[in-house]
């Protein structure tokens, strides 16, 4: 007796090869619930590069949704802002692009795609901070259109709460939308509340903190209170529509309890952005002091040549080496921990991997 999986797509072949035998008798069925269904993803080109940043932690569980569309577009952004130099974004791309040359398939012509992605968000954030290997361009050319550097450290700190807020609140929209498609729209009616609340915590009171606010919806207006209490009914009362309202009012509560402190813990944990990027940022204009000040003063461009050149390629290769893991790792917390979370991520018990013809070579 054997058990197997077959994609739906070349499920016909797997029964002509099955007919070809009388004696053998198959039941074909499609997945249910509690089986533990094999998984294999199928995205655009875009997504398929990331499908790799995906598969270090698992892939969805079979009739959920696959998360790849959606946090790599956020995973580019996130590994862009803590290297947030141009300079070191063009070195990227040339080692994307050499790796391209060399790999017409399989994982590492997927690897080259996805270092040349990062590298392209890299530059892009790199010129919008003005820095070009620690160095401000905004300082050489004035007409530069960028934000000084330093500067920008000291307002993104803010900022990264912001980017860290809309990855948290768009995760509880994909997670209603995933759970009304699963379980039907009573089963989302506690997170839908939760997510209503949020949303106009945001507008209300976060809004004005910018300069800007939407007329007639503040923190005292009649419309905020009263979006405040349809979440909490939502949230309190209806999260379980088949449950009694006392045991759901105790379970909203405990959930409200539980979501109030996991946000806050998720939300300041966007603050590494900040974080490694200011690092790797001040890192990079120590060195070039350092190159700088190590000159005799009076030297002419030979000397100065000889002296900076080893200090700076060695200065920027330690930078460059430190601040590329940090950008590729602390991403990844973001997004397995955080967004995941919130976006009710499911891990599959296993991936799809049909039995295949193997030829003389193993390959």
């Amino acid at each position: 007796v054997m058990e197997g999986w077959a994609e739906r797509e070349t499920s016909d072949r797997v029964d002509a090869l099955l007919d070809e035998y009388p004696n053998v008798l198959y039941i074909k069925s499609d997945p249910t619930p509690e089986d533990e269904t094999p998984v294999k993803l199928k995205n655009n080109r875009f997504a398929r590069i990331f499908e790799m940043v995906g598969d270090m932690y698992a892939r969805p569980k079979y009739g959920t949704m696959d998360l790849t569309p959606f946090f790599a577009p956020f995973y580019m952004l996130f590994f862009g802002i803590c290297l947030n130099d141009a300079g070191y974004g063009l070195i990227l791309l040339a080692m994307g692009m050499a790796m391209l040359w060399k790999f017409k398939g399989g994982m590492m012509r997927r690897a080259a795609w996805f270092a040349t992605m990062c590298a392209v968000s890299t530059i892009v954030f790199g010129l919008f901070c003005g820095s070009f290997f620690g160095v401000s361009l905004k300082a050489y050319f004035p007409w530069f259109p960028s934000v000084k550097f330093l500067d920008f450290q000291g307002q993104f700190f803010s900022i990264a709460l912001v980017i860290g807020v809309v990855q948290i609140l768009f995760g509880m929209l994909l997670n209603i939308w995933m759970t009304v498609r699963c379980f039907g729209f009573g089963r989302a009616l506690g997170l839908l509340g939760w997510f209503i609340i949020l949303v106009s915590c945001c507008l209300a009171m976060g809004l004005p903190m910018a300069g800007l606010a939407i007329p007639g919806f503040t923190a005292g207006s009649v419309a905020f209170y009263a979006a405040l209490g349809v979440g909490g009914v939502l949230m309190l009362l209806l999260n379980n529509p088949k449950r009694n309202p006392l045991i759901n009012l105790g379970a909203g509560l405990w959930d409200l309890y539980n979501n109030l402190t996991g946000l806050l813990s998720d939300v300041l944990s966007y603050i590494r952005l900040f974080a490694i990027g200011l690092s790797g940022g001040v890192l990079a204009l120590v060195f070039n002091t350092l190159a700088s000040g190590f000159v005799p003063e009076g030297a002419n461009i030979v000397v100065r040549l000889l002296i900076m050149i080893p200090i700076l390629l060695i200065g920027h290769g330690i930078n460059l080496f430190m601040s590329t893991i940090s950008s590729f790792v602390h991403p990844l917390r973001l997004t397995f921990v955080e967004f995941f979370k919130n976006a009710g991520f499911e891990m599959a018990p296993r991936n799809f991997d049909p039995i295949r013809k193997m030829n003389d070579t193993n390959e």
